[in-house]
Formats: structure tokens, sequence, C-alpha cells
């Protein structure tokens, strides 16, 4: 897969540059993972910062790391992945948003992609939910990976 600016203002893409077969794992959406409290604080100013919060902005603006909360995914359970910080963030934060369908209700150009939650433990045997890109169908070399972002992002 590789990154590049995408079409129609999207800002970057992610773009296959094989054939990947349906049903194939792209990758796993990747990032920091933050509690609700810290979201509220750090991105969407409803919750007033305490030291951490003010320690974790001041580490992104040194390492020249956005704080747009452009790149969070809401996991449920007041929990998210912040795939904003490249230095923890894989590639999956790049794929855009399309429609299941696109305007004549066909998916060709639509979603092509589409995110799975699996659960997975981790060394302590502490359980974790992870997210990862699925392919629908196959995607031809050059094609924008894309997935339905839902209804809660807009």
């Amino acid at each position: 897969l590789g990154c590049m600016p995408a079409p129609d203002g999207k800002g970057m893409g992610a773009f296959s540059t094989v054939i990947i077969a349906k049903g194939a794992t792209l990758g796993e959406y990747t990032g920091e993972v933050l509690t609700r409290k810290e979201v509220e604080a750090r991105y969407w100013g409803t919750r007033k910062e305490n030291k951490h919060d003010r320690k974790w902005r001041k580490s992104r603006c040194q390492r020249k790391q956005g704080i747009s909360g452009d790149y969070l995914f809401d996991m449920g359970n007041d929990l998210f992945i912040d795939g904003e910080d490249a230095d923890v963030s894989s590639w999956c934060r790049f794929a855009n948003h399309a429609d299941e369908l696109n305007d004549e209700g066909e998916d060709d150009v639509a979603c092509n992609v589409e995110v799975r939650r699996r659960l997975s433990w981790d060394e302590d045997e502490q359980q974790q939910l992870r997210l990862f890109l699925v392919a629908l169908r196959e995607i031809e070399p050059g094609t924008e990976i894309c997935y339905d972002y839902g209804g809660e992002y807009w």
C-alpha cells in the first residue's frame, strides 16, 4: 500500500499497489488509546486539561505531531484510538471515507474495506479490542482504500 494525496480535497489517502483479495486483512488501525475524558480535554475542549493533558500536548508539539483530532476512532465503551501521532499509528489512518454505495446505488466506486473488531490478549492476559481493515471485494492496484466512517463521525 502507498500513501499519497487523495482526490477531491480529502488530504492524504491510502492506495493499493497490488491486487488485494476479497477478505484479506489490509492492516490494523493503531495509535494511542485514549479515554473519553482524555478526548474531551485534549480535542473537544469540553473538559479542563490536567497536568497529563498538558504534558501530552507539549510532547505532541515538540515532536511536530498533530493535535486536530481528525484521526480519532471511537471504539465504544468510552475508548478511542488516536491515530494522529505518526510515531505510534499505522498507515490505516489514511484510509478515507466513502459511502457504502455510490450515487447510482452501486458499490464499484464506494467503500472497499470495512472495519472489523477483534479481541486479543496482551502479555499480562488483559483483553484488548483491536481494529482491522478488511477488503470487502477484490481491490485493483491504484485504487484508493476507503471505508464508511459511520454516522457517529459526521
